[in-house]
């Protein structure tokens, strides 16, 4: 299916519409918010859409979820949407080109969950912009972008985030303390930015996965960083010193350390965590490769404990 998107009028009592997956080219029609303004629910998500976003979308007072992501749209957008729509729950515009700052002024989002605006082109400081709307937002990314700055304070306000990605950008900074502290984020990936300085210590928050890789952070690995988490990522930083003697290993079956200066030995609570066998393709490496490194050898604990759990 390689066509336009017709002028067909559409049923005003429409409040459904999925034309996603297809191969939909074109402009997309600039009226569908006054030819459809009962839709709840749009999904336009992988097609080859161009051009800007539809002014007109705000004209859908009703609109719940809204999926545009894969296309190519371009822009920025339309400060009537941001500022009309407040019934939607779910906005997702991920890997399009749209442009400018990201929701530098307020918005009228008082019902958002969920928020994909990965992959895009938005440039500059994280803006205010969700904040003043007070949304119980759960799901936040802003990742592959080109955004600069630091981690906004307001984002401690959201109390139900549950998951927050805002990898592949040019945030530099602390990691400021707050994130670690927020009672139901459990997804955190702050990884390929310019961050530095120490890896917070003081945690008490709900956080599983974290992901911290290949920033510029410096300073030893705070032993209450590793208590509690599943999935721990600090590759490719400069951390220096030895590996915390940490004592709740129950739950971590990631920790990848590369790309470091640590230095030691390993932590015997970590034996704990090996199971089964050496496998046979790598024993005759190992034999005559001298392990100088804890690195290395946390890398292949974690291939044995993935192999036997």
């Amino acid at each position: 299916m390689t066509k336009a998107l017709g002028r067909k009028e559409f049923d005003a009592f429409l409040i459904k519409l999925d034309f996603s997956a297809n191969d939909i080219n074109g402009l997309f029609p600039d009226n569908i918010g006054h030819a459809l303004p009962n839709l709840v629910r749009m999904n336009g998500s992988k097609n080859v859409f161009q051009g800007h976003f539809p002014s007109s979308m705000v004209e859908m007072v009703n609109i719940t979820f809204l999926d545009l992501s894969y296309n190519n749209f371009s822009g920025k957008l339309p400060r009537r949407f941001v500022t009309g729509c407040f019934s939607l729950e779910n906005l997702k515009l991920s890997h399009n080109k749209f442009s400018g700052r990201f929701l530098s002024r307020g918005t009228s989002f008082t019902s958002l969950e969920e928020l994909r605006m990965d992959s895009n082109l938005f440039t500059g400081k994280i803006g205010v912009g969700l904040f003043s709307s007070h949304t119980s937002l759960s799901l936040l990314d802003m990742s592959n972008n080109f955004l600069t700055g630091g981690i906004p304070s307001w984002i401690s306000k959201f109390s139900s985030l549950d998951t927050l990605s805002m990898s592949n950008n040019f945030l530099e900074g602390a990691i400021p303390p707050f994130l670690l502290l927020m009672p139901f984020l459990s997804f955190i990936d702050v990884s390929e930015n310019l961050f530095s300085g120490a890896l917070p210590s003081h945690v008490s928050g709900s956080y599983r996965q974290l992901f911290l890789q290949n920033n510029n952070f410096k300073g030893t690995i705070p032993k209450t960083l590793l208590e509690n988490v599943e999935v721990l990522d600090l590759r490719n930083n400069k951390l220096t010193g030895s590996i915390p003697q940490f004592v709740n290993t129950s739950d971590i079956y990631i920790l990848l350390l590369r790309g470091n200066n640590l230095t030691g030995s390993i932590p015997r609570q970590l034996y704990n965590k090996l199971n089964g066998s050496i496998p046979s393709c790598l024993y005759n490496h190992l034999k005559s490769f001298k392990l100088r490194f804890t690195t290395v050898f946390l890398e292949l604990n974690v291939l044995w404990n993935v192999l036997y759990v």
